[in-house]
């Protein structure tokens, strides 16, 4: 039963009845927990109020409540300046005014103040004597009265309410129980702070400061306040607070106080018809509880949808590069849950943000133009961020959040776009809004109720159902239903989720939780809270079943407006809790029993199994959707994996020939030992087939006895190794190449043929900023930032942008209003500041950078800008591009080839694994994994056209002759890719022989590649000529200090800035850092940086530790070593025929083994270079020969068979490339893992034998061991 004391806030005490109260009990002295005579009863002992309520059929003590009696406040002595308690440590780190923080003392030492009430005693009358030498009597002293101390009174029409602060973590007693800090709540009236007479004040709620002792809590009040009124917490005594007054206490920051709103109590109508379910039936009735609760709910969605309540405002903020298909029916999502609700208060606004990760920037700022600070960070911890306190990959689903921002009631939603995350992600959005309804009903004017009186079991319990029963089928939501059946608990840091599948089911479980659950502050410090997701959801399922959708909602309505927990439940439901918490408990355990507890069934001697045609042949069937704790800390299997097939309807299971657990995989709910299951087995193709799981298995589908069960997949038999099956099917993406095809001859490179023209210097030319033309407010004093952001099309007007952005160097982009007049103003300190001005919601603008300094005697400037007469920078937005058909045209057709799926690719051989990192991809994400190479990377056939262009800058002038000097460059990645493709790609260089000097210095852009790109284009665009260019390369100077331009990136995405797209690199110092040790160190910079634009991964992991190691020039640009292409990489490009490439299926593995000779990889002919062995869908074994010849340098210690895997789901420096080292070698750049002849390695289930390294080739075996 809930405890009374989450109540006793509600409760308004007559003085009269409270002081017979007091003395009634002055001889009892309670105990938390002991027995007590009368319910409700209170006693105050030992600085605490205790009441005696009821537990079970007991009546028990609680556990307190710390106060202080109510008494007129204290004035602190004038000028007496607080001293912290010794008794609290200043904190290190603190902002000033925090723990302990006073101001600087008088060399006098003043009194402390004591926290106790102190009565200021009024002036000792004086006597003053007559200035002349005549004694008279002295007159009569006259005693000045103490003035009245002013309180703030509220009218007569105010209410009682009850304060918290939140702000003031304060130390209320020492170690004997003293009070040491005492709590003030101070009123604004008229510019002047004055003490509120309240009834009750004193100490509520513990807070969690590690720089101070024990005994923290935060302050509460109950006093009489008007609405409306600006009030503060005021401290005298120890407290973490950043505010301080003139006399340093602590103070809270002023807030507006929101007297308690009036509810009106909803009741929903009640259940209709003949058969419904009540409590007296429904635990024999469990199976229909999923039916009754859905059908209500859509007929509760059809008939509120034209309530008011049902046309509550949304905004929905799509980001520039989201895909359409993702959250395409937001809005009718939106609609259908107000509609379900639409009888309870809702958010005053909800806004939709969803966004890719790569338009977070963009998307957090647009977050900031509505919601305060944090709110950013959410969005933002949708990508690699931390939620739960694990690190988000953003692979395998798409992320959701969600918030309320108070008093406002504001809602807000943020969605995500994942790798192989829903597109359809309905659920997320409804659940994340569900708890802004909730925030709704118990917002009571001055702090959520969720932690006072909502039971953890709805915290999630409601959203979940929701999320689930307002799905447009009942399939679905029974779908729902079955992945949401899954225990999970909070791992011992609070944060992250761990699965629990060892819980057995009953009754008595579901009741302790109950127990737990219906105390807010304390189940949520234990790790049974996530339970709410899954027990919770079907206790509310329950009640739902019972009473009607909406009656969950209402007993929250009830309990967010004072209700006490047992009279809002039996309000509702019609029964006490007491009552219905066994009832509801056996509902639940027996739901998740049947799914986190069945039991096989027992084997039938007369069981039909699935028989495959005679003509089947053996395959090998691999799950990769089912996660399972196969075995348990002692060995033992505790999960048995079952193969099943379709057949006229009924699912049989599946002879097989061998079956097991074959590749890990990682689920953070369940513990270690966790599997995907592997089957080998006759099937004949175009067969349904599914995987069944009996024990412990992560996974979202169950059938009726709650066991595991896979997606139902169609069995297609694959052609046989290296034996290709024309596929008659269109396919946007070109046929793999039987042969080697034409050959090309690399030319040398010449200079560029045109001369430049003068560059477009006006675009960089300093403009001066014009004099406003329009009345401004003055700038505050101090103010070093002045701009005034006008409209581009009319410069006599502001452009009504709310805000403008700045992002210091080495910092974060943060957000800040502008004035209504267009102004800005700031006090920055000596930086480096990108500015950012955004327009208002209209297409026809975009967003325009700038770049900012305040010098160290804090004078600011912009580059390209002038100051006017009055000293501001008058700023703007760039208009659209205008439209130009060519490009135009351009655009769309390489955005249609860049957004080609992967889906669309048909593999000619089963060695082709598909590219699992970016399946649905776009112009700014073209490198993958896997097949297909996306079609708006570089070409892999033909002659490309490239194009160097040296750039100087103002401060470091290019000393070298720029034809001869970058000669050898572009010879090095003609030679490196001729070489690569077998000689079907050449590149032809131009040069342009004379530096292109910039009016700009090399610093001015220093770590915003993107702004300086723009900026090159802008300039040379028209007097170079990039038409005739498949990729372009920006070259510096040697002479530029790493520390300005260290790194020079890739430009691999389609830019289509300023009307010009591109693939090439931006030259930095490190392309001259090794020269000297490596040879041809600057060639091999760009060779690698070409790669991307291929589509290569780097193929290391975070360019901090190998995975490849020294086996490539994508792993290791710089290396004197072995620099080519592996066969996998060169395969993707189709420069390895199918003809080459010998594709051994796992099926086709016996212990007796295969035998098959290859050639180098990098030896120009035509022979078989690679065996490849598909280990899974998303895992390939590639086996090459490696030997000191074409551009690798290799020790003849060093040569031999290359062994490394390649992971389709590991990205860019994800270490998707693995090498399999030599048995006994430790490298760390694995340049000794090539295996020599009698050498031998198994990886994964695969044993590779080298039998024997000559000159012609190398023969392997590869066998099942």
């Amino acid at each position: 039963m809930r405890k009374a004391t989450a109540f006793i806030a509600t409760i308004v005490c007559i003085s009269g009845l409270m002081v017979s109260t007091v003395n009634a009990a002055n001889t009892i002295k309670p105990k938390a927990g002991a027995s007590c005579p009368k319910l409700n009863q209170s006693v105050n002992y030992n600085n605490k109020k205790y009441t005696c309520i009821k537990s079970g059929k007991k009546l028990v003590w609680n556990k307190g409540t710390i106060i202080v009696k109510a008494t007129p406040t204290p004035t602190p002595t004038p000028k007496a300046t607080p001293t912290p308690s010794p008794s609290a440590p200043s904190a290190s780190g603190d902002p000033i005014g925090a723990i302990g923080g006073t101001p600087t003392p008088s060399p006098t030492p003043s009194p402390t103040p004591s926290p106790t009430p102190a009565v200021t005693p009024s002036p000792t009358a004086t006597v003053t004597p007559s200035p002349t030498a005549t004694v008279t009597p002295s007159p009569t002293p006259t005693v000045t009265p103490t003035p009245a101390k002013v309180f703030y009174k509220a009218p007569d029409t105010a209410e009682v309410s009850t304060i918290y602060d939140v702000e003031g973590c304060a130390v209320g007693f020492d170690a004997s129980g003293k009070q040491v800090t005492t709590p003030i709540l101070q009123a604004l009236v008229n510019g002047v702070w004055l003490d509120v007479k309240t009834i009750e004040i004193g100490w509520e709620k513990t807070c969690n400061i590690s720089q101070l002792p024990n005994n923290k809590y935060f302050a509460y009040a109950k006093a009489v306040l008007e609405d409306k009124l600006t009030i503060r917490w005021k401290f005298i005594g120890p407290v973490n607070i950043f505010g301080r007054d003139d006399q340093g206490n602590g103070v809270s920051a002023p807030k507006t106080f929101h007297g308690v709103k009036k509810v009106t109590l909803y009741t929903p109508p009640p259940m209709t018809g003949s058969d419904l379910i009540t409590f007296n039936n429904i635990v024999s009735r469990i199976d229909d509880i999923p039916k009754v609760v859905w059908q209500n709910t859509q007929d509760v969605i059809a008939r509120n949808a034209n309530l008011p309540g049902a046309q509550t405002p949304f905004e929905i903020y799509r980001s520039p590069h989201i895909p359409d298909s993702f959250y395409k029916d937001a809005a009718l999502w939106m609609k259908r849950v107000n509609s379900l609700y639409a009888n309870f208060a809702q958010p005053v606004k909800t806004y939709l943000y969803f966004t890719t990760g790569q338009d977070i920037e963009v998307a957090s700022a647009a977050v900031l133009k509505t919601f305060t600070n944090g709110f950013d960070q959410s969005i933002k911890a949708l990508y690699g961020g931390d939620i739960w306190g694990r690190s988000v990959d953003c692979v395998g689903s798409s992320p959701g959040r969600g918030g309320t921002q108070m008093p406002d009631l504001l809602g807000a939603v943020f969605g995500g776009t994942c790798v192989g995350g829903e597109s359809n992600n309905e659920d997320m959005v409804t659940h994340e809004y569900t708890h802004q309804i909730q925030e709704a009903q118990l917002w009571n004017g001055q702090r959520s109720g969720r932690d006072i009186v909502e039971p953890c079991w709805m915290v999630e319990g409601q959203a979940t159902l929701t999320a689930g029963v307002e799905l447009n089928t009942l399939q679905r939501y029974l779908e729902t239903k079955l992945g949401m059946s899954h225990p999970y608990l909070l791992g011992s840091g609070g944060t992250d989720y761990d699965g629990n599948p060892n819980i057995t089911w009953t009754q008595e479980y579901v009741l302790n939780y109950y127990k737990d659950a219906n105390i807010p502050s304390e189940c949520k410090k234990t790790n049974k809270f996530a339970l709410s997701y899954s027990v919770g959801f079907l206790t509310v399922e329950a009640l739902s079943a019972i009473r009607g959708i909406e009656s969950h909602m209402a007993f929250e309505q009830k309990l967010g407006a004072g209700v006490p927990f047992g009279k809002a439940f039996i309000d509702t439901f019609g029964i006490t809790w007491d009552e219905a918490a066994p009832i509801l408990a056996t509902v639940v355990a027996t739901q998740m029993a049947r799914v986190n507890n069945p039991t096989p069934p027992a084997p039938s001697p007369t069981k039909v199994f699935y028989k495959a045609p005679d003509t089947a042949e053996i395959s090998t069937i691999n799950d990769g959707e089912g996660c399972a704790v196969a075995f348990d800390s002692t060995g033992k299997q505790v999960t048995t994996p079952v193969l099943q097939a379709l057949v006229n309807g009924e699912w049989l299971d599946v002879e097989t020939i061998e079956i097991g657990w074959k590749k890990t995989c990682d689920i953070p709910q369940l513990p270690n030992n966790k599997y995907y299951a592997y089957a080998k087995a006759k099937l004949e193709d175009n067969l349904t087939y599914r995987w069944k799981f009996f024990g412990p298995v992560n996974i979202f589908g169950r059938d009726d006895q709650g066991n595991g069960i896979s997606k139902s997949v169609t069995f297609h038999l694959l052609a046989p190794p290296s034996v290709i099956t024309p596929i008659p099917v269109v396919s946007p993406y070109p046929a793999q190449r039987e042969v080697p095809g034409e050959t090309f001859t690399v030319s040398a490179p010449k200079a560029y043929p045109k001369p430049v023209g003068a560059l477009n210097v006006a675009e960089m030319q300093p403009i001066q900023s014009f004099e406003i033309p329009v009345s401004i407010q003055a700038p505050p004093s101090g103010t070093n930032v002045k701009l005034w952001i006008y409209n581009p099309d009319n410069q006599k007007i502001s452009l009504g942008s709310s805000s403008v952005y700045f992002k210091p160097a080495n910092g974060e982009w943060k957000m800040y209003a502008t004035n209504s007049d267009g102004s800005f103003y700031a006090n920055f300190p000596a930086n480096r500041y990108e500015i950012n001005v955004s327009p208002p919601n209209n297409s026809k603008y975009k967003n325009t950078w700038y770049i900012g300094d305040i010098s160290d005697s804090g004078i600011f400037s912009i580059r390209g800008k002038k100051e006017n007469s009055s000293g501001y920078f008058t700023l703007t937005v760039d208009r659209q591009p205008l439209p130009n058909p060519k490009i135009d045209d351009l655009r769309q057709k390489l955005t249609t080839l860049a957004n080609t799926p992967v889906s669309s690719f048909k593999p000619s051989s089963t060695c082709q694994l598909l590219d699992q990192v970016r399946p649905n991809r776009n112009v700014y994400d073209q490198i993958a994994a896997g097949f297909p190479k996306s079609l708006s990377t570089l070409p892999s056939f033909g002659h490309l056209r490239a194009l160097i262009i040296p750039v100087d800058f103002t401060d470091f002038a290019g000393i070298d002759d720029p034809l001869p000097y970058f000669t050898p460059v572009a010879e090095g990645v003609s030679v490196f890719y001729n070489t690569q493709s077998y000689g079907q790609l050449a590149f032809d260089f131009d040069v342009i022989p004379q530096w292109v000097h910039l009016p700009f210095a090399s610093r001015d852009f220093y770590g915003n590649h993107i702004t300086y790109l723009k900026n090159l284009i802008k300039l040379t665009d028209g007097p170079i000529d990039y038409s005739s260019y498949d990729a372009v390369y920006y070259l510096i100077p040697k002479e530029v200090p790493s520390e300005i331009m260290p790194a020079g990136p890739a430009i691999s995405s389609l830019d289509f800035s300023n009307n010009v797209i591109m693939i090439g690199a931006l030259g930095g110092k490190d392309m001259y850092d090794l020269e000297g040790g490596i040879v041809g160190a600057r060639w091999k910079w760009m060779a690698h940086e070409t790669g991307h634009g291929f589509g290569f991964f780097d193929e290391d992991l975070n360019h901090a530790s190998q995975s490849l190691g020294f086996w490539g020039i994508m792993a290791m640009s710089w290396s004197n070593n072995a620099i080519e292409l592996g066969a996998w990489d060169r395969y993707i490009q189709g420069w390895l025929a199918q003809s080459q490439v010998n594709c051994i299926s796992l099926s086709d593995l016996n212990s007796e083994g295969l035998i098959s000779k290859i050639s180098p990889v990098v030896r120009q002919d035509k022979d078989v270079k690679s065996i490849m062995v598909p280990l899974s869908a998303s895992k390939i074994l590639v086996i090459e020969s490696r030997k000191n010849e074409g551009l690798d340098i290799i020790p003849a210690d060093h040569e031999g068979v290359l062994i490394y895997t390649v992971d389709m789901t590991k990205g860019q420096l994800g270490g998707g490339y693995e090498t399999q080292r030599r048995i006994g070698t430790t490298n760390p750049t694995f340049e000794d893992a090539a295996l020599h002849a009698g050498d031998s390695i198994t990886v994964e289930g695969v044993k590779i034998e080298v039998l024997a390294l000559d000159i012609s080739g190398d023969t392997i075996k590869i066998s099942k061991p």
